[in-house]
C-alpha cells in the first residue's frame, strides 16, 4: 500500500489531465504545477487569437497605400510570425503586384529584412520597429510617428515599412483577445496565483489587452532574448513561475520557466520546450492544470495516510487472529483515492443492507475479541504496538484501533457491496 499511494495517485492524475486535454510530459512535472505561484502569459497566440488581421495602411507623402503594403508582404512572407502573416495574406488579396522576394533576414525582436525583386528592379526593403529602419538610416518622419501613437494607443500593433534609404508608410495590424481569456485570468486570480502579461508589443497596446483581460502588471516592448530574463528575474525574487507561450521566441522561456505551458495551437519548438501542452489552446485549461495538480498532491498525502494508518491498527490484530483476513483485504482494497473525484464527502453513503452485512462481520471479529480478552494478554514488547493490550475491553479494541478503518469503508461505500460479496464468498468456501 506504501509502495502505491504515490505512484498510483499520479498515474491517475496524468490519465485525468489528458482527459481534460492536458498532455502532461512526466508525472513529476504535477509536483512543479502545485508549487507555482506566478504565470507569465505572452501575448499574441495566448491570450488573443493570434490570428492578426491589417486594420490600416498608412502610405509617407508622395506614397501610394499599395506600395507599401505589396513590398512589406512580399518580405513578410517569409516569417512565421502571425503579423507577418497577416500583412503576407493583406497584400496578395489587395494587390495586384507581384514581386518576388530574392533574399529575407529575421532580425529577432526589431522586424525582417531583405531584398525584394520587382521587374528588372531589386529593393532593398525593411519592416518592423522604428529602431530597425533607423538603423539603415531610414528615420520615421514625425507625421508618420504621430499617427503611430494614435494607432498604437487604439490597440493596434504598428510597423514601419521602408526602401530605397526612406520610410515609405505604417501597417498597423490588430488582433483579438480570445473570448475565453478574461475568464481564465480570472480562474488562476482564485488559485492564488499572480498573471503577469510579457510582450514584445508596445506599452499602449500592452496595456490595452491587459486591461481588457484583468491583468495589473504588464512587461512590454521586450526582445525575444530578454524574455528569459524576465522569468530568471522572477525566478530571483522567489517567486514559483509558471510561463505560457505558443511561439518559437517562446521556447527559451518556456524551458526556462519552472513550469512551461504551451499552446497546443502553437510552434513545434514550443510545445517541445514545454512541461505542459494545453491541447485546446484555451488558457482555462491552465488553471484546470493547477487545481488538477494540487488534489493529485491531496490524494497522495491522503493515501499515504490510510497506508500507515491500517498497517499499524491491522497488524498488531492479526498477530493476535482478531482480523479476518478477508476484512484486511477489504479496507486495503478501499484506501486507493481518485483525484479527479471529489475530495470530500457529505455523509455516509452506504445502503442499509449492506450496512447490516458489513455489521455482522465486525460483529464476529468483536466476539473473537472478546473470546482472547478472556484470557491472559502476552507480554506488550512482543508487539509492534503494545497500548493495544493497556485497554480494558474488545470494545475500545474495535473502537479505537479499528475505527480509522471502518471510516474509510463507510466513506467509500460504493465499492462495498463487490468487497461484501467476496467475503461472502470466500467464508462460504472456507
Amino acid at each position: 500500500a506504501l509502495g502505491l499511494a504515490t505512484p498510483t495517485a499520479l498515474m491517475v492524475g496524468t490519465g485525468r489531465g489528458a482527459q481534460l486535454g492536458i498532455l502532461i510530459k512526466g508525472p513529476q512535472v504535477l509536483e512543479s504545477t502545485r508549487r507555482v505561484d506566478t504565470v507569465v502569459l505572452d501575448k499574441t497566440g495566448t491570450v488573443t487569437s493570434g490570428e492578426m488581421g491589417v486594420q490600416t495602411v498608412v502610405a509617407a507623402d508622395g506614397e501610394a497605400d499599395g506600395d507599401v503594403l505589396t513590398y512589406a508582404g512580399v518580405l513578410e512572407s517569409g516569417s512565421e510570425h502571425p503579423i507577418a502573416q497577416a500583412i503576407a495574406r493583406a497584400a496578395q488579396d489587395r494587390t495586384a503586384l507581384r514581386p518576388t522576394l530574392d533574399s529575407f533576414e529575421n532580425v529577432p525582436g526589431l522586424g525582417v529584412q531583405g531584398v525584394v525583386v520587382d521587374g528588372d528592379t531589386s529593393r532593398q526593403v525593411v519592416v518592423g520597429r522604428p529602431a530597425l529602419l533607423e538603423d539603415w538610416s531610414m528615420p520615421v518622419p514625425a507625421a508618420l510617428a504621430d499617427e503611430a501613437a494614435r494607432l498604437q494607443a487604439g490597440g493596434a500593433t504598428v510597423v514601419a515599412v521602408g526602401w530605397d534609404g526612406a520610410a515609405r508608410g505604417l501597417v498597423a495590424v490588430a488582433d483579438t483577445i480570445k473570448p475565453t481569456s478574461a475568464q481564465a485570468v480570472a480562474e488562476l486570480k482564485e488559485l492564488g496565483l499572480r498573471p503577469v502579461l510579457l510582450t514584445g508589443d508596445n506599452e499602449r497596446v500592452a496595456h490595452a489587452v491587459a486591461a481588457d483581460v484583468g491583468i495589473a502588471d504588464v512587461i512590454a516592448d521586450v526582445l525575444p532574448a530578454d524574455k528569459v530574463d524576465v522569468v530568471t528575474r522572477l525566478q530571483g525574487e522567489g517567486r514559483v513561475v509558471a510561463m505560457a507561450g505558443d511561439g518559437v521566441n517562446d521556447a527559451a522561456a518556456l524551458a526556462t520557466a519552472d513550469l512551461g505551458l504551451a499552446m497546443g495551437t502553437g510552434t513545434d519548438a514550443a510545445i517541445e520546450a514545454a512541461d505542459i501542452t494545453l491541447v485546446r489552446g484555451d488558457l482555462r485549461v491552465a488553471a484546470d492544470a493547477v487545481r488538477l495538480a494540487r488534489r493529485t498532491l491531496g490524494t497522495i498525502k491522503a493515501n499515504l495516510f490510510w497506508a500507515f494508518a491500517y498497517n499499524v491498527a491491522a497488524i498488531p490484530l492479526a498477530a493476535f487472529g482478531l482480523l479476518n483476513p478477508m476484512i484486511a483485504g477489504a479496507a486495503r482494497e478501499l484506501k486507493i483515492g481518485d483525484p479527479s473525484e471529489p475530495s470530500t464527502h457529505v455523509g455516509p453513503v452506504i445502503d442499509a443492507e449492506a450496512k447490516q452485512r458489513l455489521d455482522a462481520h465486525i460483529a464476529r471479529m468483536k466476539a473473537t475479541a472478546q473470546v482472547h480478552f478472556a484470557g491472559e494478554a502476552p507480554a506488550s514488547g512482543n508487539f509492534v504496538a503494545p497500548h493495544i493490550f493497556e485497554l480494558e475491553n474488545a470494545e475500545q479494541l474495535t473502537e479505537e484501533v479499528f475505527g480509522p478503518i471502518l471510516h474509510v469503508v463507510r466513506y467509500k461505500a460504493k465499492k462495498i457491496d463487490k468487497v461484501l460479496d467476496a467475503i461472502d464468498e470466500a467464508r462460504a468456501i472456507i
